[in-house]
């Protein structure tokens, strides 16, 4: 969990940011279309990346968006069983026979 008071001054300037750009786009803008865009986008914005981090904040839930632990915990488990069968330790050996430089430029 995020500390409160961090979560309670983000939420104090998202009220603070949604009440002053609707005043500052009515002094800047002459066209009410455009004031209406550049008080609407921004707002919309902000308020959707918060619920976006809020959500993002606790992963380990019920929610739809949350982390699927039960079924990593699952694949961890078949993971840690197909390493203790007995054909999983299988080391590449290599031949034991001498072979010296010459030998080798001769082959290739």
């Amino acid at each position: 969990l995020f500390p409160f008071p961090y979560a309670q001054l983000i939420a104090l300037l998202l009220f603070v940011f949604s009440i002053g750009t609707p005043a500052v786009m009515a002094s800047i803008c002459t066209s009410v279309h455009w004031g209406v865009m550049f008080t609407v986008v921004p707002v919309f914005s902000l308020y959707a990346l918060n619920l976006i981090a809020r959500e993002l904040e606790l992963p380990f839930g019920k929610d739809p968006n949350d982390l699927p632990l039960l079924e990593f915990q699952d694949h961890m488990n078949k993971s840690l069983v197909m390493l203790s069968h007995d054909n999983v330790d299988m080391i590449p050996h290599t031949r034991n026979h001498d072979m010296n430089f010459k030998q080798l430029q001769e082959n290739t």
